[in-house]
């Protein structure tokens, strides 16, 4: 008699994820490790666009300084290219940059002034409803207007 198997899937508040191994046919002597694996899946390691819900967000503690440090490219101010860039900035539990992706990019002047830089923003953490540090993706504007 062939054996048949299904897993089952429970995701459990505490961010668990238990994967019991259920057999029907012939009865085995489960092994002990096959009877129910546990993997810890990382909450607070969504996708870019994912929802978790924090009681504070990261903010920028140097922005000033990145800011004045990118400046506004002259090839920009020569071709006239002004507007909004937004990034999306994945913060660690620390306050670090760890990675980013531009949701809205303006052009590709501005954009790579910005990137250049981006790895040397500093944030407060967020911090979730327990009160610990998480990593975070938060959106950053980079506003460029001429006057």
């Amino acid at each position: 008699m062939k054996q048949f198997s299904f897993t089952l899937s429970l995701l459990s508040v505490v961010g668990l994820l238990f994967i019991p191994q259920l057999s029907f046919g012939q009865e085995e002597e489960p092994h002990p490790q096959d009877t129910i694996r546990k993997i810890v899946i990382e909450v607070n390691d969504v996708g870019i666009d994912g929802f978790v819900p924090v009681m504070q967000e990261p903010t920028p503690i140097n922005m000033d300084s990145v800011v004045q440090v990118i400046g506004y490219p002259r090839k920009a101010v020569r071709k006239n290219i002004q507007g909004q860039v937004i990034v999306r900035i994945m913060v660690d539990e620390s306050g670090q940059y760890l990675k980013h992706q531009i949701i809205r990019p303006v052009h590709p002047i501005l954009d790579e002034a910005i990137e250049a830089e981006l790895p040397s923003l500093r944030f407060t953490p967020a911090i979730d409803a327990d009160g610990q540090a998480i990593k975070f993706w938060v959106n950053i504007p980079f506003n460029f207007r001429l006057r």
